[in-house]
């Protein structure tokens, strides 16, 4: 695997619905090493902290089908944990100009993965990307989307779910309900 850009915004305010929206959709690939904190990428501001934040990297040959929850990803020099898979909001609707295409990405199951920062580090467009370790439960992110969606509903994979202690606290709460 190889990172090939490393993507940055500053919010931008646009229009939904008759009201104007915050948001950082827009992202850019920028050149050079950029530094990753805990809770963000040096120089990309978050419209919505709430809901956003954290490493927005693009890697060839990252598969949503192939990252489990709890897989750690070194790249650079910082630490990643895969936590869960990416969930669209109405912005992905605003940046493509096409609201259908939110169902279209859930459909596709390539959602993406959410890391939790292990090890801050800096990384830059070209570095190798590998898998450091990977989850014994290989529980994958493609079943856990599954589960937040609603496209899967098994009350054993739930519970399987929840005992991951790598599981993002949104998802855990997202599933809580669904025990």
């Amino acid at each position: 695997m190889k990172l090939v850009s490393v993507n940055l915004a500053k919010p931008r305010t646009v229009s939904y619905r008759g009201q104007d929206v915050p948001t950082g959709i827009f992202k850019e690939p920028v050149a050079g090493a950029v530094a990753i904190g805990v809770a963000q990428l040096e120089g990309d501001l978050i419209a919505d902290p709430r809901y956003h934040g954290g490493p927005n990297l693009t890697i060839a040959e990252l598969s949503t089908a192939d990252a489990c929850v709890g897989d750690v990803l070194s790249v650079g020099t910082a630490r990643l944990e895969a936590v869960q898979p990416r969930q669209p909001c109405f912005k992905l609707g605003l940046k493509f100009g096409d609201p259908k295409i939110i169902k279209r990405f859930l459909e596709s199951e390539r959602w993406g993965v959410y890391f939790r920062v292990l090890s801050p580090g800096k990384v830059r467009a070209g570095d190798a990307a590998r898998w450091e370790s990977r989850h014994p439960a290989r529980f994958s992110l493609v079943t856990l989307g599954r589960l937040e969606i609603g496209q899967e509903t098994d009350p054993a994979l739930v519970r399987t779910a929840l005992a991951l202690e790598s599981l993002s606290p949104e998802t855990r709460a997202a599933l809580e309900g669904k025990k």
